[in-house]
Parts: C-alpha cells; sequence; structure tokens
C-alpha cells in the first residue's frame, strides 16, 4: 500500500513527524534562477506555524495556524503583515462565550465582504464535531471579530477542512477526508448568502472514486484558474493526493453542468504532494516530499502545455518543512510580487517562518 502523510496528524502536532518517516537531514533552501528566497518571516511567540495563507487586494499578509490546540476551543490564530511590511503580528480574536472555534488549517479573504474566512477544525473532538469555516471581520482596533460560522454536513463523520478558494463571490472549501465516495469533496457558498450548512457541490464520486476504494487523504488542496474558462461560471483546480493527479473542475449554473478532467503526475516525481497554486493556463507550483518522505520538502512547477500529454517537471527549490499552503501576490518590499509558502516546522531555534520566494515565471 502508497504510504500517506496523515493529515489528521499533521493538524495535530504541526510535526508531521510522529513516527511517518525517517529522520531526513534538513536542506538549506536552493536559491535557482527562477525561484530565489528573498526572507524567512518570523511568526512571533508561535506555539505552532501557520498551516493557511492569502493575500488581501492591499497588499496584507494574512495567515492562520491551529494556535494551542489543548484548548478545548477557540485556539485558532491569526496572523498578518501589513502592506510592505515583513513584521507579522498575533492578532486578537473577538468572540462571545458561545462563539466558539478550533485551530484553523485554511484561510481565504474576500474583497466584497473585506472577511477573511478560516476552516475550523475540531482536534481534540475530531470525528464527532464536524468542522466549520468561520467568518472574521477587522473592526477599528485591529481585533478580528467573530461574525458567522457556516458547518459542513453533519451526517458525514471525520471530515477535515483543508483547502479554500474564492471566485466569483462563491467560497469554495475542501473536505480532504472521506470513508466513501459519497462524501463531499467541495462545498460552494455563495457569500452573498452566507448559510448556516454549507452546500455539497463535488462529492468524491464526481471524481471517478468508487465505495470500495479507500479515500482517506484524498483531495487536499484547491487553487482557481488564473485565467478561467468564460464558458463556465466556476473553473477550479483539486490536487488528488490518491489519484497522483491535478483535476480540474468546471462548474456551469444554467443548465448545471459539472466536469471534471484529471491532469495526471508521475508519483515517482511529485511524492506526496500538499499544496498547490495555478500560475495561469495550465502552469501550477506545487509543494511535494522527497523520495516518499514530507520532510524535506521540494517545490515544484507543473506545465501542461498540452493537457493531453505529460506535463512538464520543473524543480524550483527544497524547503526544511512540509508546506502546507502556497499564495502569490504583493511583494513584502512592495515592489513586483512574490510567492509565498507556510513552513509549518520550526527551525533550530524553534522558530516558525513563512518564506518569502522571488519566483520568475516563464
Amino acid at each position: 500500500m502508497k504510504k500517506t502523510l496523515p493529515i489528521i496528524a499533521a493538524l495535530v502536532s504541526t510535526l508531521l513527524v510522529t513516527g511517518c518517516f525517517e529522520e531526513d537531514p534538513k536542506p538549506k533552501p536552493k536559491n535557482l534562477e527562477r525561484l530565489e528566497l528573498k526572507q524567512l518571516l518570523e511568526i512571533p511567540g508561535g506555539v505552532n506555524g501557520a498551516l493557511g495563507l492569502t493575500l488581501s487586494d492591499d497588499g496584507s499578509l494574512i495567515a492562520v495556524g491551529l494556535g494551542d490546540i489543548s484548548s478545548a476551543t477557540k485556539s485558532g490564530q491569526i496572523y498578518t503583515a501589513d502592506p510592505g511590511s515583513s513584521d507579522i503580528k498575533v492578532r486578537t480574536i473577538s468572540s462571545t462565550a458561545a462563539q466558539n472555534y478550533y485551530g484553523f488549517s485554511s484561510v481565504a479573504y474576500s474583497k466584497k465582504l473585506d472577511s477573511i474566512f478560516a476552516c475550523s477544525t475540531p482536534i481534540l473532538s475530531y470525528g464527532t464535531i464536524a468542522p466549520s469555516v468561520v467568518q472574521f471581520k477587522l473592526d477599528a482596533t485591529g481585533n478580528y471579530v467573530f461574525t458567522k460560522v457556516m458547518n459542513f454536513v453533519s451526517t458525514r463523520t471525520g471530515q477535515i477542512c483543508k483547502g479554500m478558494a474564492i471566485q466569483k463571490n462563491n467560497l469554495f472549501v475542501v473536505n480532504t477526508a472521506a470513508i466513501d465516495a459519497s462524501y463531499p469533496v467541495l462545498y460552494q457558498v455563495d457569500l452573498d448568502i452566507l448559510p448556516n450548512t454549507m452546500t455539497m457541490a463535488l462529492r468524491y464520486s464526481d471524481l471517478g472514486y468508487t465505495r470500495a476504494e479507500l479515500l482517506a487523504e484524498s483531495v487536499v488542496d484547491i487553487t482557481p484558474a488564473k485565467d478561467p474558462d468564460p464558458r463556465s461560471d466556476f473553473h477550479l483546480f483539486l490536487l488528488d493526493r490518491s489519484r497522483r493527479s491535478i483535476d480540474e473542475v468546471k462548474i456551469a449554473t444554467a443548465p448545471a453542468v459539472k466536469s471534471v478532467t484529471q491532469l495526471s503526475f508521475d508519483e515517482k516525481i511529485i511524492s506526496e504532494p500538499l499544496s498547490i497554486m495555478n500560475m495561469g493556463g495550465y502552469n501550477f507550483v506545487l509543494s511535494a516530499g522527497i523520495d516518499g518522505h514530507g520532510i524535506p520538502s521540494t517545490i515544484y512547477e507543473l506545465d501542461y502545455s498540452d493537457p493531453s500529454k505529460d506535463p512538464s517537471y520543473t524543480f524550483l527549490t527544497s524547503a526544511p518543512s512540509p508546506i502546507f499552503s502556497i499564495a502569490y501576490g504583493p511583494a513584502r518590499s512592495g515592489s513586483g510580487e512574490s510567492l509565498y509558502t507556510s513552513l509549518v516546522l520550526p527551525d533550530d531555534k524553534g522558530k516558525f517562518h513563512i518564506a518569502e520566494y522571488l519566483y520568475r515565471n516563464k
């Protein structure tokens, strides 16, 4: 059986090395011609690393993490860096006693609502409490205020929220764990409505999975198409760990049509994929393990110039930590754009970081 990296174990400890891997040396990042490490942004006082990354339209860097998971509730943390700044701050979250949230594993930013949405995963109650997505708004004092919670369906136990994307004012959220093919792989929310329970947009059966297949930790991330097909209302890509593919998803609403196209990659090259970013067309940057291990990590570029053929692979660099999320947007210097990765393991001094790279696209 193919060795898998337990996502839930990663969320519990953020160490990802609890007996799952042999010890690997931590390589220094290699600055290749097209991916140059600019800096490591330190997360102050972090008890865990950042798992989710996004950027707001003004260039603010926003990250979320599990926080102190020994707390039964209200453990998630939000980190931000102002536009043009490399100074990451831990933000205060304002919520009432009844407004529960848990460790955060992914984040998305809505310009229209001026809000962030965070995946809330109940680690200590895994399997008994369904994950949810929490909306937070920034108030005048700089605190993030709990505004709305939207739940996964409660009839499917053992779901894990990892991976979010916003396209055309719709929020798409990935469930990465499933017991059978009837489980949702993708939820969809119209941000003008914000329901109490999210709608299942796609099931694992829609990706071709059968009830006989082991589905745990299958689809692990999502990225919106940078150049969406104008013939579809929504155009997204899913990173499918089990099938070793990038699944292109197109959704039309009138008439209701969903199509899925599988873009395969070589497991011998891309091992243990964990996060993905579409850079335009069929060009992707994704993180993966090395030689069947999650540590150290690699960053690859895959180019499907002809989606019917195998992609071209470009090794960009290695990193001393699994990378849970990739973001691309305004540089911390205030000039140009950067590629950001979440390094979930601490360095030798116990410090957690977000890496900023100069990415020279083709």
